[in-house]
């Protein structure tokens, strides 16, 4: 009787359907444009250490629908720990369910879609891998806290930070 409803996509950060373990989790809102569905990936010691510490934006996996997205109603069990729903276009829908594993280091994200939209696919969008109230305030980074792009790969990113860490993202597709 507590969990969480969404009679709609949730549109941002702060209405975001999320599941975590205390280390590795995920955050479900629609993308900037509206078109695709974020799952936005965090994990709480990605960070940089040096004036001050803040964690890292790591990206976001992005399914994005064949058809227009009006709407969608999502529901997160507290009891399972994970998020179910259906997101619903002009084509079809896509039921999906995601949670984050309790023990082991993944996060899942199980879809199927409709028939019409059989089609939609998945792109992972890394973060910028630099203060995120800078990135949130439009402020430019400064010269010496500039990271190199990141390394994208079919699978995985590599992610160089300007102190010297770096850290990666991998992902694999199951049908």
């Amino acid at each position: 009787r507590h969990d969480l409803i969404w009679s709609k996509v949730p549109e941002k950060w702060g209405e975001a359907a999320f599941t975590g373990n205390g280390l590795l989790g995920l955050m479900m809102y629609a993308s900037d444009d509206g078109k695709a569905l974020r799952f936005r990936v965090g994990r709480t010691d990605v960070m940089i250490q040096e004036k001050q510490a803040y964690r890292v934006p790591i990206g976001d996996l992005l399914l994005v629908p064949v058809g227009k997205i009006p709407g969608g109603e999502f529901r997160q069990d507290l009891w399972n720990a994970a998020v179910t729903g259906t997101l619903k276009t002009d084509k079809g829908e896509i039921a999906i369910r995601f949670f984050t594993h309790a023990i082991d280091l993944v996060n899942v994200i199980e879809i199927k879609p409709s028939e019409g939209e059989a089609g939609c696919t998945w792109k992972f969008e890394p973060g910028l891998s630099a203060n995120p109230r800078w990135i949130r305030d439009k402020q430019p980074i400064p010269q010496d806290e500039t990271s190199p792009p990141p390394d994208v790969a079919v699978n995985h990113v590599r992610q160089k930070v300007f102190n010297g860490d770096e850290y990666a993202t991998a992902w694999k597709g199951v049908e």
